[in-house]
């Protein structure tokens, strides 16, 4: 595809922008611990807010971005698209090029959540056959059920598939298990009217012993996150993506 000059030149600047802050130890974690592929030079979220102050809301240059398949520039993309500006194919191929790191688990989930198509990604991505799609899916209503007022919540939808977890979490890979504790966990902290039940299915959901790989992440105990939540008197009290 051939970029306006204006677009080209930008996304120049910033590709030798993030090559020269691209740190060697933080490529190696990426790619040992985190399944991060190459093209990658590690660069750190901090280093790149003057980028996301200068060209926030820039959706073509978002675009151009992430399909350079660099994963600094992808995570940047992220960073400065705008998530009503996303068609739902647009979202769905951005999950398919998602390959290890936060894109799949975070970057392109909170654009989804953040957007017109929450609900209906959601839905029915968790219905998929594909397990990053499926992961994606659960990421996407528990950031729904923390973030939006309970107003606007589908509150039985999200009764039904906290049931749905309770039910085949312990069926699924370690990947949507994940996904799907933190789930629990998200409506259980962010509705009010659902936390006593979330705590319920939690107590019978368990300790998940989960294999995440060489990285230092722990998949957290629902049951005793929610109960340090209410300790600290945050349920309920919505959390900005």
């Amino acid at each position: 595809m051939d970029w306006p000059n204006t677009l080209q030149v930008d996304l120049e600047l910033i590709l030798q922008t993030l090559k020269r802050l691209g740190q060697p130890s933080l490529k190696k974690m990426l790619i040992r611990n985190h399944g991060v592929s190459e093209p990658c030079w590690g660069v750190k979220i901090g280093d790149l807010k003057p980028m996301i102050r200068r060209f926030k809301n820039r959706q073509d240059l978002a675009y151009a971005l992430y399909d350079t398949s660099n994963y600094d520039a992808m995570i940047l993309a992220g960073l400065i698209a705008d998530p009503k500006a996303f068609k739902r194919q647009d979202l769905t191929r951005w999950l398919e090029n998602a390959r290890g790191g936060s894109l799949a688990s975070h970057t392109v989930p909170r654009l989804v959540a953040l957007g017109p198509h929450a609900w209906v990604l959601g839905s029915r991505w968790i219905e998929l056959k594909n397990t990053r799609k499926r992961a994606a899916g659960w990421v996407v209503l528990g950031m729904l059920a923390l973030s939006q007022a309970d107003e606007s919540l589908d509150m039985q939808r999200l009764s039904s598939w906290m049931h749905r977890v309770e039910a085949s979490i312990h069926d699924e890979c370690h990947e949507v298990q994940y996904a799907m504790n933190g789930f629990l966990i998200q409506v259980g902290c962010g509705v009010v009217a659902l936390h006593q039940r979330a705590k319920e299915i939690a107590a019978r959901v368990g300790r998940l012993d989960l294999n995440l790989g060489n990285n230092a992440c722990q998949c957290p105990e629902a049951l005793a996150y929610l109960e340090r939540s209410a300790r600290k008197g945050v349920i309920g009290k919505k959390r900005s993506l």
